[in-house]
């Protein structure tokens, strides 16, 4: 009987082990399978980094474009305040120099208007000599 019984107890440590070894590969494919749905993430990961980094250069990209613009934009700005500065400094001066023929016109016109009032002073002198009567 002891053959029988050790016979048995191989038997049924054969069987307990054959049914852990089951339950070992399955839990083996249960772990393979969480390996490979992790690299599936890593790689859609990766993918996802690459897009966004692909993003991130197209946004800096944009964005320096953006300042070269901007950059062009306040040159332009600084250019025209100078050049508008220069405008009113030239209308300025046109009006200083607009004034003072004003004024040189205005001594002229007063010079004619004595030299033509002397004239008809002398005209009226030349007339009363020769006898003639004014109207």
């Amino acid at each position: 009987m002891d053959i029988e019984t050790t016979l048995a107890t191989l038997q049924e440590n054969a069987s307990i082990l054959a049914a852990a070894q089951v339950g070992h590969e399955t839990r083996l494919a249960r772990v393979e399978e969480g390996f490979r749905r992790i690299a599936e993430a890593h790689q859609a990961l990766v993918q996802l980094l690459g897009i966004h980094d692909e993003r991130l250069d197209a946004g800096d990209e944009a964005q320096a474009h953006t300042d070269a613009r901007l950059d062009a934009l306040i040159t332009a700005q600084i250019d025209f305040n100078e050049r508008l500065a220069q405008l009113a400094a030239a209308q300025a001066e046109q009006r200083r120099e607009a004034e003072e023929r004003g004024a040189r016109l205005d001594e002229k016109l007063a010079q004619l208007a004595e030299a033509q009032a002397r004239t008809a002073e002398q005209v009226r002198l030349l007339c009363e000599r020769n006898g003639a009567k004014e109207n």
